[in-house]
């Protein structure tokens, strides 16, 4: 009997492939995942400048019916609330407590208002707006947090 294919990087069972029943990929499942992950991001920045260019000709081939797709979509119900959350978001109290900096890294806002940088709570209770309670963090930082 064949022993089961083993994670060239852990000791791990590996993936069994979709396309071809009984075969197997050289990953497991976990190390796989990321291994798209970032074939995805590879693929996503080799291609932007593409995107942008396709995108700006079709702007200016026809640059009225641009605005009525935009002014379309802005009608739209669920793109209102989208917005309105998003506003909602940036306007809690707490807010007026964020520092200029992150606190962990140091990174420095360059938006004027400061949107690019979150406000933590150190107890995880967000009903207690405590200045001490709070912690200015960039989105990298907050992200990074157990």
């Amino acid at each position: 009997m064949d022993q089961p294919k083993l994670c060239k990087y852990c000791d791990q069972p590996c993936k069994p492939r979709h396309d071809r029943p009984g075969k197997f990929f050289t990953l497991c499942v976990d190390h796989y995942a990321e291994y798209q992950r970032q074939k995805n991001k590879e693929s996503y920045d080799r291609h932007q400048k593409r995107r942008r260019q396709d995108a700006k000709r079709k702007y200016w081939r026809d640059p009225e019916k641009a605005r009525a797709t935009v002014r379309r979509s802005l009608a739209k119900p669920e793109v209102h609330e989208r917005k309105r959350a998003y506003m909602r978001l940036y306007n809690f109290p707490y807010r007026i407590h964020l520092k200029d900096t992150c606190e962990k890294c140091g990174y420095q806002s360059q938006a004027e208002d400061r949107r690019d940088l979150d406000i933590h709570h150190l107890d995880d209770n967000h009903n207690n707006n405590d200045p001490a309670n709070l912690q200015t963090l960039c989105p990298t930082c907050h992200r990074l947090l157990p």
